[in-house]
Parts: C-alpha cells; sequence; structure tokens
C-alpha cells in the first residue's frame, strides 16, 4: 500500500475546554531539572516524511499500516478507512485509534467499543444484547504474569510503614525500564502515569524512582486540571473522565496508572458499598478502554489482624471486590526465623491464581548527593495463601495468648502415636480452644508432613523421620550445610535440591535461617545466593 502523501488528511486535533493540564503528562525527569519547552500539537498539514513503524495482516489477507510522523505522532491506515488516523499504542502492543477508540489488535482483529460498552440504537433509548456466539474470547493480556493486566484495576493494601508506595515505585520502575519482575519474567516496556495525594514528587517519589533506576523520560506524574475558572489540583473524584481524555492523546498511552490513595477517588462515604462502586467505575472504565493496568493503593483497617486480607482494606467491602488483584503487604519481626523481612502476597485474583507471594526488604539509597530515598530488594517467592502468609507477620490475637512453643507441643503430642487424619487434628485444635491457622503455622515449624493417601481420602498429618530414624529436621540441616560445604550456590539451585528431597522451600528457607545461612543478592536484579557463614559452618 502506498501511503498517502497527505498523511494528516482526515486527522483532526480536537481538545475540550476543561482537560488535565499539560502538566499531567509531564515526565518525572521535568522534577529533577527543567525540561525544554513543550513543542505544539502538529497541525493538519501535508507532512514531507514519514517512518513506517509496522503491519498488520488481517485475518481476511488485507493489511494496516502504522507509520510515524516528523513530530512523533502514530498514523494508522486501514482497509475501512480511507484516510490516516492518529492513534497510539498500549500496553500490549495494540493501536489504538484516538478519537474513535477503535482497537487494531496485533493479530489483526478490530475491536469496536460498542462491543466491549455497548451502544444505544440511533434516535431512542434501549437496552442491548448479544449472543455468545457472536464474541470473540479475548485473552487476559498481562504486564507482569498473574500480578498486573492491562484493562484491570488491581489493589495494593498493607498496614503503615510495610513500604506500599515504595513497592508500587519499584514496579513502576520495572515498567518504565522494559525490567524484570520478581519472578524472573521480563516486562514490556511502557509508560507509567502516578497520581499521589500523600507522598511528595520532588523530595519522595523521584528520589525513590532514581534510587531503582527508572527511566524517569517514561514516569509521568498528574498535578493540576485546566477549568473554566482557572487551574485547580487535580481530583480523582471528578477528573477520571478528563484524565482518560487526555491518556489518549499521551502516546504512547501509559501502560500503568498508579492511584494513591484509591480511597481518593470516592467522594461520598468509602463506607458504603454502592456509593464507592459507583465512585469506582470510572476507573474501571478508563482501564478498559485505554488498555492500562490500575494499581490503586490502600490501608488496612486497625485492629483487623488474622481476618481475609480482602476484608482487612480500608472502607467499603467493594474496593476488594471491584479490584481484579488484590495485593497484600507486610512486615515482619526483625528476628523472625525464615529471614523474610517483609512480605508481599497475592491475596485475590479473579484472573488467575491466587495465593503465592514474594519476600522484599527495603534499602536506603542516595541517588543524588543529600537526597535519601528507599528501594525495594526483592527476595524468593513464596508458597502459601496471602492469609497464610501475612499471618507470618500479625500479632497473636485476644483469646490466643498460649506460646508458639504451647501450640507445637499440643500438636507433636497429638502426632506421637502416628499419623492422624486432618479432619481429627482440627476437631482436636478447636475442643483446645486453639485456632486451625496456629495449628497450620506449629505443624509447618515443627515439619510436619502432610500428605494424601488417595483421591477418596483425605488429607493425613504425621510426624515423620528418615528411613535411618534420624529426624527430618536434623537431615535437612545436614543436606544444607553439605550442599554449601563446596562453595556458593543459588537459592534456586537450593530450591531444586531442597524440594528433590521430599522438604518443602519454605521448610528449607526457615532451616537455612536457623543455621545462621547468608543469603544475598547479587546487583538489584540479580539472583539470591546461599553461602555457608561462620556462624552455619561453626
Amino acid at each position: 500500500m502506498n501511503p498517502s502523501p497527505l498523511l494528516a488528511e482526515g486527522v483532526s486535533n480536537t481538545s475540550r475546554h476543561t482537560s488535565v493540564s499539560n502538566a499531567v503528562g509531564a515526565s518525572a525527569s521535568s522534577a529533577v531539572e527543567a525540561s525544554a519547552p513543550s513543542t505544539a500539537e502538529a497541525p493538519d498539514t501535508p507532512l514531507p516524511d514519514f517512518t513506517p513503524v509496522a503491519t498488520i495482516r488481517r485475518p481476511d489477507g488485507q493489511e494496516t499500516q502504522v507509520v510515524r510522523d516528523r513530530w512523533g505522532s502514530h498514523l494508522l491506515h486501514s482497509p475501512d478507512n480511507p484516510g490516516w488516523v492518529r492513534v497510539h499504542r498500549d500496553g500490549a502492543g495494540n493501536w489504538i485509534e484516538r478519537e474513535t477508540g477503535i482497537v487494531h489488535a496485533t493479530d489483526g482483529s478490530v475491536i469496536h467499543p460498542k462491543d466491549i460498552f455497548g451502544a444505544s440504537s440511533e434516535g431512542f433509548i434501549d437496552v442491548n444484547t448479544k449472543a455468545a456466539s457472536t464474541i470473540k474470547p479475548d485473552p487476559v493480556r498481562w504486564l507482569w504474569p498473574g500480578w498486573l493486566a492491562a484493562g484491570k484495576v488491581h489493589l495494593l493494601a498493607g498496614a503503615p510503614g510495610t513500604g506500599k508506595t515504595t513497592v508500587s515505585m519499584a514496579l513502576a520502575a520495572t515498567v518504565s525500564l522494559g525490567g524484570r519482575w520478581p519472578d524472573g519474567t521480563e516486562a514490556l516496556q511502557g509508560d507509567v502515569l502516578i497520581w499521589s495525594g500523600e507522598d511528595d514528587i520532588k523530595d519522595t517519589l523521584v528520589p525513590r524512582l532514581m534510587a531503582v533506576g527508572a527511566d524517569l523520560n517514561r514516569v509521568h506524574f498528574i498535578t493540576t486540571t485546566n477549568t473554566e475558572d482557572g487551574l485547580r489540583a487535580f481530583d480523582p473524584a471528578v477528573d477520571i473522565d478528563l484524565l482518560a481524555d487526555k491518556m489518549a492523546w499521551m502516546d504512547p498511552c501509559p501502560s500503568l496508572l498508579i492511584v494513591d490513595p484509591i480511597v481518593a477517588a470516592v467522594s461520598g462515604d468509602s463506607h458504603r458499598n454502592a456509593e464507592v462502586r459507583r465512585a469506582l467505575q470510572p476507573l474501571v472504565d478508563l482501564a478498559a478502554s485505554r488498555h492500562c493496568a490500575v494499581l490503586g493503593i490502600s490501608h488496612f483497617s486497625k485492629g483487623s489482624s488474622g481476618r481475609d486480607p480482602i476484608d482487612r482494606v480500608t472502607g467499603s467491602l467493594a474496593f476488594g471486590a471491584l479490584a481484579r488483584v488484590v495485593m497484600a503487604t507486610a512486615r515482619l519481626p526483625d528476628d523472625h526465623p525464615s529471614g523474610v523481612r517483609r512480605i508481599l502476597a497475592r491475596a485475590k485474583s479473579n484472573i488467575g491464581e491466587d495465593g503465592q507471594g514474594f519476600g522484599y526488604d527495603l534499602e536506603l539509597e542516595e541517588p543524588v548527593e543529600g537526597i535519601e530515598a528507599t528501594r525495594v530488594l526483592w527476595g524468593e517467592m513464596l508458597e502459601g495463601s496471602a492469609r497464610e502468609l501475612l499471618s507470618m507477620a500479625e500479632p497473636v490475637p485476644d483469646g490466643e495468648g498460649e506460646s508458639n512453643a504451647d501450640v507445637e507441643s499440643f500438636v507433636r503430642g497429638l502426632l506421637a502415636d502416628g499419623p492422624v487424619s486432618a479432619k481429627q487434628m482440627k476437631a482436636d485444635a478447636d475442643g483446645a480452644g486453639y485456632s486451625w491457622d496456629r495449628v497450620k503455622r506449629a505443624a509447618s515449624r515443627i515439619g510436619v508432613e502432610r500428605r494424601k493417601e488417595d483421591f477418596s481420602k483425605g488429607w493425613v498429618w504425621s510426624l515423620s523421620t528418615d528411613h535411618d530414624g534420624r529426624s527430618r529436621t536434623v537431615a535437612l540441616e545436614e543436606l544444607i550445610r553439605d550442599a554449601l560445604a563446596q562453595g556458593e550456590r543459588t537459592a534456586q539451585e537450593m530450591k531444586v535440591m531442597i524440594e528433590e528431597a521430599g522438604y518443602s522451600w519454605d521448610q528449607g528457607k526457615r532451616t537455612a535461617a536457623k543455621l545462621g545461612i547468608e543469603r544475598q543478592k547479587s546487583g538489584y536484579q540479580g539472583p539470591w545466593t546461599w553461602t555457608l557463614g561462620e556462624a552455619a559452618a561453626a
């Protein structure tokens, strides 16, 4: 296809009288040093040159072409449109028409907004329906597989001081760099948009981004809104639709939007389900229409220890219900035997697996002389439900004042004469006044083996030993010492070795912490390594 010499023909530069200020699109680098004056938008005039960017082959064999003009704007020509239209690319690599919202997917399919949201018939109000047979299934497009999805709203919640904002800045940096996520998967590089009503941009957020090496040209802060009455601070409770319009003109459209705190998007009572759902719907629509992952930051309610993480989010249950993925953070005691300092857990997912998490720690850096900032050091993957993982950090609730040793002794006593079904263990625990969660944690600490005999039978618990009668705990200690006696090993190598020997990875990490094994990370994105320190070798 030969592109028209008038690349801007049929391309209009429309704008609204009330809009999010140009300062919204200012990159994070402008908070460090003055940026160059912004270039005026390209006029609707013939363009002398252009650069081909992409060719999308459609299922019918026809082609859609994307080019970039000399001002950096992207234009698309498809068989359905006689002229050229302005487009932007979303985080999944699809091209979206700015004026109409029509999506030209990488697989060649064309998706109209009405196919997503529905549309009323001309001239009268009506309810539209669509047969399931006419709907083409669309896979979830992940920024971070299992954790952050394009077009979805997510929630990150935790108690104060657990590092929620620092974690969100680490995620933003990973997107801006196209770096690696905590599980080692590679991120698709994209732009990030941030609104914060709690932390200062200049002395807190930008230094934290610099501490983790973010590409500051790809990170933008939402600051103000232009209105008919003049300039005012951006208000997420009323300005989300304007922000969606602004994002349509950003090139590329941000892959990730962070809103901190998300409760600021609710102008009414944040404890009323109906009000919260209505208030958050514009954010849900923005995520879907702009194919952007939205990450809202929230807090845990005071006095909610031990409850389900979703129920602990401050405000209405609608916050956790509307979010497709809910993540939670917690801080562990400094002397916790696992050696983990903080936890990021996946408390809920409506579009994938839930459970699992990652250990992490916060480190103080000085990205600019005289300015200190914290950054995240990611640890190893943790297995278990969010409730189980967060319980490692929780104080013992009222009514559970017995020591851990008492609970461990109780479990050993029940299993002293041989295997016992999990159902019977739970009944005995209830009779003794111990919560089931505490009993399971105690069982993990003392190395109780849990297995299922067959499909028809339930789970069975036992205090097992190795074939030569040695305690499994002692055998695991010897396994770790012997493995590290020859020198340093990566955490992944140790994980494989420990699990092949029949132990869980959590058991291995707890035993390593007990032995004083030194665990350290090689650089920000390097692997974790284990070494036999002086204390462990003694």
